[in-house]
This record gives C-alpha cells, sequence and structure tokens, in this order.
C-alpha cells in the first residue's frame, strides 16, 4: 500500500473554490496519480474533507466500485454548527449550505442532498462496513462543530465516539490513540479480511495480511508533514488515497 496526500485551497479569510470545483479538480489529479486498473482505494477523511471525498465518489462510479474503506473522522455529512459563522467571516463558498439543519431552514440544503444522494446511489452498492467513522465527545471551545448525528449520517458501518474536540480528534499521540486504533480496525475488518479471502482462493491456501506496512507509511507520511513547508509536493502520489 501506498499513500497520497490530497490537500486543497481553503484560506482563513476571502474567497475559496466550492466542494464541486474541489472535487473535479481532484478528480483529474487522482486519475493521473492513481493506477488505471481495479486496484482497491481506502479513503481517511476529516471534517469537510469528507464532503469532498463524498462528492468525488458521487461523481465517479468506477472510483466508488475500487472503494474497499472510507473512514471519515467528524465529517458534517448533515451540517455544521460554526459553517454559518464561518460563511459569513470567511464569505467561503466551501461553506455554503453547510449549515446545520434547523426546522424551517433551508440553507442546509447541499449538505443534506448530498447525503440523500450519496444513500440512494452510493450505500446500495456498498459492501456493509465500507463506510465507517468517528466523532467527537469534546466541545471545541465550548461548540460542538461536528455532532454525533452529523457525522453518522450516511455510513454503513461503525461510528466510534473519541474523547477529544474537533482540533485534535485527528492528531493522533502516538499508535495507542484512538483514532489510530479505530481506524486499524476499519481497515482489518474491512479490507484485510477481503484481500484474505482473495489471495487463498487464488493461491488454495490462507494468508495473513497485515496492516502494519500501511500505518508505518501514514506515520512517515505525518513525520514528513511536521518537517516540510509544502507537504503535498513531498509525499509520491502513487496508491492509496488520504484526504
Amino acid at each position: 500500500w501506498n499513500v497520497i496526500l490530497v490537500d486543497y485551497f481553503s484560506p482563513e479569510m476571502g474567497n475559496a473554490p466550492s466542494v464541486e470545483g474541489i472535487a473535479k479538480r481532484l478528480s483529474v489529479a487522482l486519475k493521473q496519480a492513481l493506477p488505471q486498473d481495479s486496484t482497491p482505494v481506502v479513503w481517511l477523511a476529516y471534517s469537510m474533507g469528507g464532503i469532498v471525498t463524498r462528492q468525488l465518489l458521487l461523481n465517479d462510479e468506477a472510483l466508488q466500485r475500487r472503494t474497499k474503506l472510507g473512514f471519515f473522522v467528524s465529517c458534517p455529512f448533515l451540517g455544521s454548527d460554526l459553517a454559518e459563522l464561518g460563511a459569513v467571516l470567511k464569505q467561503q463558498p466551501q461553506l455554503e449550505g453547510m449549515y446545520a439543519p434547523e426546522p424551517g431552514r433551508q440553507d442546509s440544503v447541499f449538505a443534506v442532498k448530498q447525503t440523500e444522494d450519496w444513500k440512494r446511489q452510493v450505500l446500495p452498492n456498498s459492501k456493509s462496513g465500507c463506510y465507517q467513522g468517528a466523532f467527537e465527545k469534546v466541545a471545541t471551545k465550548g461548540v460542538f462543530v461536528v455532532r454525533e448525528l452529523s457525522a453518522k449520517a450516511g455510513l454503513n458501518g461503525p461510528c466510534r465516539e473519541i474523547w477529544k474536540d474537533h482540533l485534535s480528534i485527528c492528531r493522533p499521540d502516538d499508535e495507542t490513540s484512538d483514532v489510530h486504533q479505530y481506524f486499524r480496525d476499519a481497515f482489518e475488518s474491512a479490507v484485510l479480511s477481503d484481500l484474505q479471502r482473495e489471495e487463498a482462493t487464488r493461491q488454495g491456501t490462507t494468508t495473513r495480511a497485515s496492516i502494519d506496512d500501511v500505518l508505518a507509511e501514514l506515520k512517515r507520511v505525518r513525520v514528513q508533514l511536521a518537517h516540510s513547508e509544502a507537504p503535498s509536493r513531498n509525499v509520491e502520489p502513487v496508491g492509496g488515497v488520504g484526504l
């Protein structure tokens, strides 16, 4: 397994590209980076990265079929309580339509519609447990950025609580951290079990694939990011995908 680190333009202030625009540009980049075969793909996405990942998959049935696992960490699939404030302060189209639903309010239409499309177009063709996740259980400065219901929307596997806030939930301290362990569990249940069966069928033997190589590569990328001013340029795009 190899890791592709995908980033996108999201400035602190001023205009930014829309989710649809980001998804289209990433689609072009990924078609150049991914092998043009049936190599399985795993998505590890955080926060708005989950919205972008879903839009990318909604637009690409071939990538849907190649997906073995999507693991979404605190992704606002039904909107976020902070999106309204962020959209006003930043004037960002990425955040338009991402407000948490309220009775009689229609401006969370993008997040809700995307989730409805996802449930109708993607989930029926996906193996149970293919899409899993985790959500924050600690408020960020008094506000839950992504609530449990929003994080769980459109998943067909476990979504587990993590006692971290939104800013720290995807920053594991070490290999014993919950997010690290939960991703490991999801990978083993959704990916390795299938690969083991396929390998056993081909070779007529029982094999035990290991996630250690994947986690080691993710750790290498994490270390690389910590020492790089332009991390995406220093990560060779040659395999599985993380957002």
